[in-house]
């Protein structure tokens, strides 16, 4: 069985190609299901991205805000407060208001203290502390370890005004002044372990995790369970392992509360912190699990239906190679062919369809090579009847047919071989009809009186035959096309001068064909538009002439062609011109509006008056980008302005923006930048 056999069952049946791609797609899934160390250095890799982004975050925090905190050791009403042997209520609000600033200005902070020895303590909490301190551990933070270096954070547990629970905080002492062994006086920043926490949580993590700090001295800075704040890991703890690890980054599997847990660590870049992230394996590895067994179950489904499909389509190769060659023996044996040949061709087609179409086709000169009229097409039957004629047995409609083949005539595989060819196209029913009288009939028609042009189609003999007097065009056709025209409707202009052209071509005297054109040319003398004296066509000078010199149908299908085809490209100028309109518009309303966090394709059709997908699509034409895409860029340029050129705080920045979220607006300055927005000021 030949190959070109196969090729053609396979074209007709798409079902069985999407099965087969399916089993083949299924199979090497099947194949490559352990993949678990590809999958797991990607989830690594993802990981340790979150886990830099944690660190970065807070030394943002950490760089960022330090030289605020410093500038409080020379602030001038502090030292005031400090300095004074008996400081008046005036001098007390002018520290406080200076400290209460810096909380302010910093989201992530919790309080701020002012202590001297001699003239009491000034909180954010509860001002000129006299009598009872918000903070009663606060004289031991600063005199126990007085040689301990300041500007580090340490981990604290307060009890604020005798509360029933105690609240975990970084603490950071600054400005200390000692004498005799003890503190006199000194500023405490006090960070909020929750607030922090939230800022440095990792990021577009789809699984459950948690995120432990440790220092050097293993003592726990931040942990899911708040009453492990503070301590520190002894070498029963699960993360003490992890805190021994050398490596600056790594990943281990280890048992971490009872369960089996993927961890991850990364040493903080300027604090001495080990940062660890851990995730249940489970929890870690569900989906690929999952997947697995969905890949199973599809490659053993899409195995079974291929072979199923395969069995069919191997069955219906052998019953269509058995039919074709049945018409092929019918054909050249015709009338002296074998009836059981006849009675099987047409028992074949009647089984299918009653109603089919046949096209014969006959190349200008003889060739060996293998042709096929068969691709795109819903070809049933396709045989070769010697060096020059082919047949075609389909149940595509008529017009169907010859739309394909006249495009089969420029095609380059026709012209790459040196060929032409004509055709004719007919159809019947197989109740009434016989296959080989309409073979007859295609095989007479291709001597016409009527001039037709090589590589065209060639209508039936018994056609051309009728009488000019029976010939008949419908009022409502000619109707149509005086619409069409007037209202620069090229589509279906196009499409009623095509059946016009076709009633002619059915027809096939020359009085039909004369009266055809000169209906045609009334109704395109009509249009003060485009009209035939003065319209400019490639290639064609005097369009009214072009149209007296018609001699052919394809002479006839080219020339209107080219007339409804100019007609389509002037409408489309002006549409261009409106579309230029709005985009200029759109952008100016952008610019206008990227603080409204309402900014998007439905509040700007509202101002240019047109629907939200027509304003997408047409500013996606002309921009070549996305309108969404295009607002984000221009906010993202305007934040770096205000970053630049104000000190106010990220936050204030991306609201004033138009960004209504403060991590999406994070994540998109980078996507965009390849910067945090903290970093982004540094760096400039």
């Amino acid at each position: 069985m030949r190959l070109a056999n196969y090729t053609k069952i396979f074209k007709k049946n798409g079902l069985m190609i999407v099965a087969g791609i399916f089993t083949i797609l299924s199979i090497s899934f099947f194949l490559f299901i352990p993949f678990t160390n590809t999958t797991s250095r990607i989830i690594n890799g993802r990981t340790f991205d979150s886990l830099e982004t944690s660190s970065k975050m807070f030394s943002h925090i950490h760089l960022w805000s330090m030289p605020k905190f410093i500038s409080l050791e020379k602030n001038k009403p502090i030292l005031e407060f400090i300095y004074s042997k008996e400081p008046s209520n005036i001098v007390a609000l002018r520290a406080l208001e200076e400290i209460d600033k810096i909380i302010l200005e910093n989201d992530f902070l919790h309080s701020v203290y002012i202590y001297s020895e001699t003239n009491g303590i000034i909180s954010t909490l509860s001002g000129w502390e006299r009598g009872e301190l918000s903070d009663n551990t606060i004289d031991k933070l600063v005199n126990n370890n007085i040689d301990e270096a300041t500007h580090v954070f340490r981990p604290r547990q307060v009890n604020f005004f005798n509360n029933k629970e105690n609240t975990n905080i970084y603490s950071m002492i600054l400005g200390k002044r000692v004498d005799n062994n003890k503190t006199t006086s000194c500023i405490i920043i006090n960070l909020s372990v929750s607030k922090i926490s939230e800022i440095i949580a990792p990021m577009d993590m789809n699984i459950t995790s948690d995120l432990v700090i440790i220092d050097r001295n293993n003592k726990i800075l931040l942990h899911p369970d708040k009453t492990m704040f503070g301590n520190s890991l002894d070498s029963t703890s699960d993360f003490y392992n992890i805190s021994q690890m050398k490596a600056e980054e790594g990943s281990i599997e280890t048992i971490i509360n009872g369960g089996k847990s993927v961890v991850w660590w990364l040493d903080h870049n300027e604090l001495p912190w080990r940062f660890i992230l851990y995730s249940p394996k489970n929890d870690l590895y569900h989906e690929i699990i999952q997947l697995r067994k969905i890949l199973i179950l599809l490659s053993l489904g899409g195995s079974i239906v291929f072979i199923i499909l395969f069995i069919l389509a191997y069955n219906k190769i052998t019953f269509t190679r058995n039919i074709e060659e049945s018409i092929k023996r019918v054909i050249d044996y015709y009338p002296d062919h074998d009836l059981e040949d006849d009675f099987l061709v047409m028992s074949a087609l009647d089984k299918k369809n009653s109603k089919w179409t046949i096209a014969l086709i006959g190349l200008e000169k003889n060739t060996s090579k293998d042709i096929s009229f068969d691709s795109g097409l819903n070809t049933i039957y396709f045989i070769r009847c010697n060096t020059n004629k082919f047949c075609l047995i389909s149940l595509l409609s008529t017009k169907k047919m010859v739309e394909y083949l006249q495009e089969k005539q420029s095609s380059e595989s026709i012209k790459n071989n040196g060929l032409s060819f004509s055709f004719c196209i007919s159809s019947f029913t197989t109740n009434t009809d016989s296959f080989m009288s309409q073979y007859t009939l295609l095989n007479s028609s291709f001597s016409r009186k009527f001039k037709f042009e090589r590589n065209s189609q060639i209508p039936l003999l018994d056609q051309n035959e009728k009488l000019s007097s029976s010939f008949e065009i419908n009022e409502n056709e000619i109707n149509h096309l005086d619409s069409a025209i007037r209202l620069e409707n090229a589509k279906e202009a196009w499409k009623i001068i095509t059946e016009l052209l076709d009633l002619c071509d059915k027809d096939g005297s020359e009085e039909a064909f004369h009266y055809v054109i000169n209906i045609i040319r009334y109704r395109l003398f009509q249009n003060s538009i485009l009209n035939p004296e003065t319209i400019v066509i490639e290639g064609i000078n005097n369009l009214n002439d072009a149209i007296t010199d018609i001699e052919t149908i394809p002479e006839a299908r080219e020339l209107f062609e080219k007339y409804c085809n100019r007609l389509q490209s002037i409408k489309t100028g002006r549409t261009d011109l409106k579309k230029v309109e709005i985009h200029k518009k759109v952008k100016e309303f952008v610019e206008d509006n990227l603080c409204n966090l309402n900014l998007g394709p439905d509040l700007i059709s509202e101002e240019v008056g047109r629907s939200s997908g027509y304003v997408r699509d047409t500013f996606r034409s002309i921009e070549g980008d996305s309108l969404s895409n295009y607002i984000g860029s221009k906010r993202i340029e305007f934040a770096k302005d205000l970053l630049l050129k104000t000190n106010k705080p990220i936050k204030d920045i991306a609201e004033a923006s138009g960004f209504m979220n403060y991590s999406y607006f994070f994540t998109y300055f980078k996507k965009i930048t390849g910067k945090t927005p903290g970093d982004f000021r540094i760096s400039q």
